[in-house]
């Protein structure tokens, strides 16, 4: 690739001089002026210092693209939002049968609860609802 286009690539930078136009610039001599030489040396520093500041941007650029490539393919359409989960319908609770139609007597009823109450002491440390 030769150093005007490069110039040609990164004018949208605002760069307004490449490395050859800094080269081919031409200075008239004047009584009393500046060292030739010494401004040529100089020049000629500038001009290897454009020729690595266009590389790094060339190679950043082509990072960037190549970055931006990778990241189009990677990004996907959003996944649907998820269905809502049924929640079956209780059953109305059935009622449980009375102690009356079991065939207990009040008096092993009694017994039942006396025990019920020892248990919750056991487990609970004192009887509930008491």
């Amino acid at each position: 690739m030769s150093k005007g286009s490069r110039m040609e690539n990164l004018s949208h930078l605002g760069i307004d001089l490449s490395a050859q136009e800094i080269h081919d610039q031409e200075f008239n001599v004047r009584l009393r002026g500046y060292d030739t030489d010494e401004v040529n040396e100089y020049l000629d520093r500038i001009i290897r210092d454009y020729d690595i500041f266009y590389t790094i941007i060339q190679d950043q650029e082509r990072q960037i693209k190549d970055l931006k490539a990778r990241l189009d393919a990677r990004v996907t359409p959003p996944a649907p939002a998820p269905q809502p989960i049924p929640v079956p319908t209780p059953s109305p609770i059935q009622q449980a049968p009375s102690a009356s139609s079991r065939g207990l007597s009040p008096l092993e009823l009694e017994d039942i609860m006396y025990r019920l109450r020892e248990l919750e002491k056991k487990v609970f440390g004192s009887p509930r609802g008491l």
